[in-house]
């Protein structure tokens, strides 16, 4: 049978009021604290197996609560607290009275149930059955809970669903960054693979600029495919060497100290300041007024000479037009190396830009290496 441990000065209200009073002689009532120790309950109508053990010493602790009548009845209810424990079944209750419950919080049951299982793991019942009676006392002599332990509660409550969203968060925010990472991989492996179409027209002595080397940006062709007008929307910086930029990196280029007004930034050729000077044409321009120029020099030849001297000619423009290729080419690298260096590493940019390489940028196995899809 229970035993009446103590007399405690509780705030018991009754029921369905909202406020505290103040503690006087009249609501010292007696709690008694009950202890039910067996080895093993009857699981049979307690439903699945996994609900049945819960269940069973729910039940049977609050049975034997109302059995052994543990606790006085008030106006507030019952003032018993019953401690089931079923030891084969590993199974723990605490049954308190509706007078109790503003005190014997739900979280502070669970907090006594806690402190008990490693005493329990160990095989010391007595122990753990100690420790309960001396949480729930110091409980009852506690009071109700503080607002810093409802809000300690409260906290501890979110705290789960606070660890789930952030770890939601930090997926996705994964799946977005590698999702930026393999647009930036692509972007870079598109422009290296113009570059090696670039190459493939210089070899023919066909090339034509269709992007800025400085910014790498496309230029904006016309309804022709000719290329006038620079990613910036306006028209085409031409310099006297055949190399064209978008006009607002050039100015920026030769206004912030990174390059001379007088100098092509791509041959380092003087390409003078004067606005008398004749206008600037494109590479693929020159060829051909030189070309016309040679086909004019040639026509008092004989037809066999004249054809050998067109080829000869034909070839040099295309050696000429490769080698003005290969410096822009080089420069272009450089400058996917300052914006890319997480793809294109320094280390590339030297071995690509000799001039014994001739493989194709894009497919070379270390550039293909750094594709995010191989470091998942």
């Amino acid at each position: 049978m229970p035993q009446d441990l103590s007399t405690y000065s509780l705030h018991l209200l009754p029921k369905n009021t909202t406020t505290t009073t103040t503690t006087t002689a009249s609501n010292e009532v007696s709690v008694q604290l009950a202890v039910a120790l067996t080895e093993r309950v009857d699981l049979i109508p307690f439903g699945p197996y996994e609900d049945r053990v819960e269940k069973a010493a729910e039940s049977f602790a609050v049975y034997l609560h109302d059995t052994w009548g543990v606790g006085v009845a008030t106006d507030c209810g019952g003032t018993g607290a019953l401690l089931f424990l079923s030891v084969s079944d590993r199974a723990l209750y605490v049954s308190r009275g509706e007078a109790l419950e503003r005190i014997l919080t739900e979280k502070r049951l669970d907090r006594v149930i806690s402190n008990m299982k490693p005493l329990l793991r160990e095989g010391r019942f007595g122990a753990a059955i100690v420790k309960a009676l001396e949480d729930i006392q110091q409980y009852l002599e506690t009071g109700e809970p503080t607002t810093q332990e409802l809000r300690t509660e409260m906290l501890h409550d979110l705290l789960p669903l606070g660890l789930f969203v952030s770890m939601i968060g930090f997926i996705l925010w994964g799946i977005r960054r590698q999702r930026a990472e393999q647009r930036l991989y692509a972007q870079v492996q598109t422009q290296l693979s113009q570059i090696d179409r670039d190459r493939a027209e210089a070899l023919q002595g066909r090339y034509q600029c269709k992007s800025c080397p400085i910014c790498l940006e496309n230029f904006q062709p016309n309804e022709a495919g000719e290329f006038k007008t620079g990613s910036d929307g306006l028209p085409l910086k031409l310099l006297r060497c055949g190399h064209v930029f978008d006009e607002t990196c050039w100015n920026e280029w030769v206004t912030n100290g990174q390059g001379n007004i007088r100098r092509c930034p791509i041959c380092q050729q003087d390409v003078g300041t004067s606005v008398d000077e004749p206008p600037p044409m494109a590479l693929h321009q020159q060829q051909d007024q030189q070309s016309q120029q040679s086909q004019q020099q040639q026509q008092q030849s004989q037809q066999g000479q004249e054809n050998a001297m067109q080829a000869t000619t034909q070839q040099q423009n295309e050696d000429r037009v490769f080698r003005q290729f290969h410096r822009e080419r080089n420069f272009r690298l450089a400058r996917m190396g300052m914006r890319f260096p997480r793809y294109v590493r320094p280390d590339l940019v030297q071995r690509w830009s000799q001039s014994t390489y001739d493989g194709p940028l894009s497919r070379d196995p270390n550039f293909v290496q750094s594709n995010p899809r191989y470091r998942q």
